[in-house]
């Protein structure tokens, strides 16, 4: 894994995204393949109710 790009974005004061680029590479039988991968993350923040 190289190239890593991480990105912030944040649309309230409760709910944030992140979104993660990064190239994978791997190897099969002797035949290699790099994709691109984004990895989105939400976290929204949820008051306890107890």
């Amino acid at each position: 894994m190289v190239g890593l790009k991480p990105f912030e974005y944040q649309s309230s004061m409760t709910e944030v995204e992140f979104f993660n680029e990064f190239k994978l590479t791997f190897a099969f039988n002797n035949v290699g393949a790099t994709d691109t991968v984004i990895v989105k993350t939400s976290l929204i923040y949820v008051k306890s109710c107890e």
